[in-house]
């Protein structure tokens, strides 16, 4: 009892110490923003967390933002590492326009592993049967969720050396459970993942720049847009390619599927019915993209940076089945 009452005395001592040199610390530079470091090591960890584990981020900033009258950065203390949060319009003006130049965005390793990403998210795409949802990120990473906790399911999947662009789920009426999707990146590849063992099984390489878009389609091949002006179609097996599309004077830089609706939603529609056994709603979903497809074969349609669009029936002829134009501006979506 004595031992356990002198280890805490022992404990008060050096967080008092501890405290008295974090509150008399001189500042050694005025240039630093205006904040509040609160606690030595754990600094405003608790409230920072908190406000991200309630959905509120914002909240976070904003307080800060109007605590110490600034619209554009202020200073703080996030699990041991001091730094400048930039928030606001003239903040992120100034951080976006000087990245890498005068400053480098950066998030410590900490909270890269309490909230999934390391960079930003720029794709993010569910399973069309609803179990699984899949994001990627301006490094080139992967992160599997669970969406009925919120929380990931383990490690990052890398695999990409740039970007991701694009993520699409194989759909349901040609497997189910739904385990593989498929990635494009900057790095000119796609690569086809199997979300159960979490990592990549096959890679589609042939580009010879970045893949700006990929779709998985209904008739189990894949499509994949890229800056050299081409779309590429691939089978889902071993990864080979069938053929490759070509019209487009400019970048490639979206993709649509004439079945697109019934392959995100699978076998789900208004009625909310519900399935007995994957077999029965796998039936439902291959009922519903072949009531969607009728007699005609898979369209695709390409937007480019050349102002036009190609209206393609890729498993009836590499030729395109006509050209719209009409836009004054670049499609992107």
């Amino acid at each position: 009892m004595a031992a356990t009452l002198l280890a805490l005395f022992f404990l008060f001592i050096v967080l008092c110490f501890f405290l008295q040199i974090h509150r008399k610390k001189p500042a050694t530079n005025n240039n630093l923003p205006h904040g509040s470091f609160v606690w030595p090591f754990l600094g405003e960890t608790i409230e920072f967390v908190r406000t991200q584990r309630h959905g509120a981020p914002e909240k976070f900033v904003r307080n800060r933002m109007g605590r110490y009258g600034s619209p554009m950065v202020f200073k703080t203390l996030l699990l041991g590492h001091h730094m400048a949060v930039f928030c606001g319009p003239e903040g992120n003006k100034f951080l976006f326009g000087n990245e890498n130049k005068l400053v480098a965005s950066w998030w410590p390793e900490a909270i890269q592993m309490l909230f999934g990403h390391k960079n930003w998210v720029l794709c993010i795409a569910w399973s069309p049967d609803g179990e699984h949802l899949v994001s990627g990120s301006k490094s080139g990473e992967l992160q599997c969720w669970n969406p009925l906790i919120g929380k990931s399911s383990g490690n990052l999947l890398t695999g990409h050396k740039k970007w991701i662009t694009g993520i699409s789920w194989e759909p349901v009426h040609l497997s189910l459970p739904c385990r593989r999707f498929v990635t494009s990146s900057k790095d000119g590849d796609a690569q086809i993942w199997d979300a159960t063992l979490r990592r990549s099984v096959i890679c589609l390489n042939g580009h010879a720049l970045a893949i700006t878009f990929v779709k998985w389609g209904g008739d189990e091949f894949i499509y994949t847009g890229s800056q050299d002006c081409t779309i590429k179609v691939w089978e889902t097996t071993q990864g080979k390619l069938i053929c490759e599309l070509k019209g487009h004077g400019h970048w490639v830089n979206s993709l649509a599927l004439s079945t697109e609706y019934v392959l995100r939603t699978g076998a789900f529609d208004h009625t909310r019915k519900h399935y007995s056994s994957p077999e029965e709603m796998k039936t439902a979903a291959s009922e519903r993209y072949n009531k969607m497809k009728g007699n005609a074969p898979e369209r695709l349609v390409s937007g480019s940076d050349d102002l036009t669009m190609f209206l393609w029936e890729p498993s009836v002829s590499k030729h395109p089945k006509t050209r719209m134009t009409g836009h004054q501006q670049v499609p992107l979506q």
